[in-house]
């Protein structure tokens, strides 16, 4: 028998013996993300997954929440392209899924099939928004209803950032790329999203109507996802999921850096999405929030600046930055889709 930590494993023995009525053979720990540790554990009769979800200072996001209830929701109402979850402890924020055999997605792995089963998740997680209990789901991380919202949530994390300049050499590279890069091309894109704005009768500081929201997964991509020996996908990582914007879902989708979506599926997958949720506004209101998103991108690669890591780290994920945000402005000069829009 293999174990770790004697305390977090008696949770999780007691958990499966509640729920299943089954003893761990072994609990091993894997490897994963900033937000949680990760157990496999064996039972003589299958094998299942642990989380353990950890609380950062001055992270309000209650993840275990978010995503085992969230998830337990989605399942329920007979949507299997997601873990399967068997029981969770709120109070020690640990929770217990079916374990998924399978490997990650790579970039060149991605065909039409992949973004049709992304599609068919998405497509199942909105039919279930007219739902009475779907009232009840938490708003998505960093949720944007107007564009304006999209507009304050890049200021604000500059403002995180800026903050935190000086302390040395590499702190003070964060600064001058933000001052003489960053921000200029901010600004440029913010007076441009707000002239097209007005030009398409679209007030920035209004919210978009009900049936333009929808349930996201929020942290939505290739990224997250395991692949099947069948083939078929399983969506993994609800802890930021809720009500969101459906133009800021498939951005984000489009968006995500670490397994990209190829440029020739980006038409797929919005005529996929534009085909359940028949709204116009999205032609509208996607080439207006994706540049302000791609901006954000650019931003969320900086994270390792807020956690206080290895100047190494700092110094090689403010290139990836730099770089992405010579992407950003390509597509954008190239009028790379969604901007095709604006020839229309």
């Amino acid at each position: 028998m293999k174990f770790g930590d004697t305390s977090l494993d008696k949770i999780i023995q007691d958990l499966l013996s509640k729920a299943k009525k089954e003893n761990a053979l072994t609990i091993e720990p894997l490897p994963y993300g900033f937000n949680s540790l990760i157990y496999k554990v064996i039972t003589k009769e299958r094998e299942y997954l642990a989380k353990k979800y950890i609380t950062r200072d001055g992270d309000l996001r209650d993840r275990f929440q978010t995503e085992f209830f969230g998830i337990s929701f989605l399942w329920s109402n007979g949507i299997r392209a997601i873990p399967e979850p068997i029981c969770g402890d709120k109070e020690k924020r640990i929770a217990i899924y079916r374990f998924i055999n399978g490997n990650k997605l790579n970039p060149e792995e991605i065909t039409e099939n992949e973004i049709y089963q992304a599609l068919g998740l998405l497509r199942e997680m909105h039919r279930l928004t007219t739902k009475k209990e779907a009232k009840e789901q938490p708003i998505a991380s960093e949720a944007c209803f107007k564009i304006k919202d999209y507009i304050d949530c890049v200021e604000e994390r500059i403002g995180k950032l800026m903050v935190l300049s000086g302390k040395n050499d590499i702190f003070e590279a964060l600064k001058s790329y933000l001052e003489k890069d960053f921000i200029p091309f901010f600004t440029y894109i913010k007076e441009f999203v707000e002239k097209e704005a007005r030009r398409l009768n679209i007030d920035t500081d209004r919210p978009i109507e009900e049936n333009e929201k929808t349930l996201s997964p929020s942290d939505f991509g290739f990224h997250n996802v395991i692949k099947k020996e069948d083939g078929s996908l399983v969506f993994i990582d609800f802890e930021y999921y809720g009500w969101d914007d459906s133009v800021k879902l498939i951005a984000d989708f489009y968006l995500q850096p670490a397994v990209p979506v190829p440029l020739i599926y980006r038409k797929v997958f919005f005529e996929g999405v534009y085909e359940y949720l028949k709204n116009k506004n999205l032609f509208k209101r996607l080439p207006l929030v994706y540049p302000i998103l791609s901006l954000k991108w650019c931003l969320i690669i900086l994270n390792a600046f807020l956690r206080q890591t290895s100047d190494e780290i700092c110094a090689k994920q403010l290139k990836k930055a730099k770089n992405k945000l010579e992407e950003t402005k390509k597509e954008f000069e190239n009028k790379v889709f969604p901007y095709e829009f604006y020839e229309t």
